[in-house]
């Protein structure tokens, strides 16, 4: 597993880091997306969306109540938020596995607990964002994972992108 730590000191970075990881990507492929609330999971797939989306404006709202939003970008995205459920077995019973398991699609699981690993993802993606601890009131951390079998290609063009920024 490879992994690199982005620090970001705005919003506006963070969707710049959303959306250049975005452009990346090639389906399937899921990003696992972990925080304490107000980390900033769901503005990175605000930024991840609008960059893959035709004119950049769409509205992403997190899907904690409806527990999955999908988007018509290219490729699509799937937006699920699984901090309600309690078990692998309520995403088998309420079919989320069949949003996870789309090979057309790059999906962003909010909470995804141990959901997402005990489901074997090939092509994944773990993103841990934190608060910052300094005096930037947006600072976050945002620690990224590669699993074994996403192209090394995605791993050294965000690297690249980190330390030019």
């Amino acid at each position: 597993m490879q992994s690199l730590t982005v620090r970001v000191h705005s919003e506006k970075q963070l969707h710049n880091l959303a959306a250049h990881l975005a452009r990346l990507l090639q389906p399937p492929c899921v990003l696992a997306l972990d925080g304490q609330l107000g980390a900033g999971k769901t503005s990175f797939v605000r930024g991840f969306v609008a960059a893959l989306h035709a004119d950049g404006c769409v509205q992403v709202s997190s899907p904690t109540y409806a527990l999955a939003n999908s988007y018509c970008t290219q490729p699509v995205v799937h937006h699920l938020d699984l901090y309600r459920l309690d078990s692998l077995q309520h995403v088998w019973d309420l079919g989320l596995e069949e949003l996870l398991l789309d090979e057309r699609a790059l999906v962003c699981v909010e909470w995804p607990k141990t959901f997402v690993v005990q489901m074997a993802i090939a092509r994944l993606i773990t993103l841990q964002l934190q608060l910052g601890s300094t005096e930037h009131v947006c600072e976050r951390v945002v620690h990224m994972s590669f699993s074994l079998q996403c192209p090394c290609a995605w791993y050294d063009a965000m690297q690249q992108f980190v330390q030019q920024d």
